[in-house]
């Protein structure tokens, strides 16, 4: 999973590539592709939510974005928040 965090991070936001264009397609096919690959829910939901954290912090440190970035950010939440809410209630 920390491979998939480095990749997300720098396809969302990189302090060491701050040229590079926002890469979102590649970061969703890598939480995708971890999803397929991994059973447990709970990995899905952490990487989601990393993903939502990273374009939260580009979009915090650089400014307001266009609505297509906002929708990614909101849809990849919204997808979170289904994982965590199918899981088992533990005490």
């Amino acid at each position: 999973m920390a491979d998939c965090k480095k990749t997300i991070a720098d396809c969302l936001y990189s302090d060491a590539l701050p040229d590079r264009p926002l890469q979102f397609a590649k970061a969703k096919k890598v939480v995708a592709d971890f999803c397929k690959a991994v059973a447990d829910p709970v990995p899905h939901a952490d990487l989601m939510l990393f993903f939502v954290k990273q374009g939260n912090s580009f979009s915090v440190e650089y400014g307001d974005i266009d609505s297509g970035f906002y929708t990614a950010l909101l849809t990849m939440g919204r997808s979170a928040v289904q994982v965590i809410g199918r899981l088992p209630y533990v005490v």
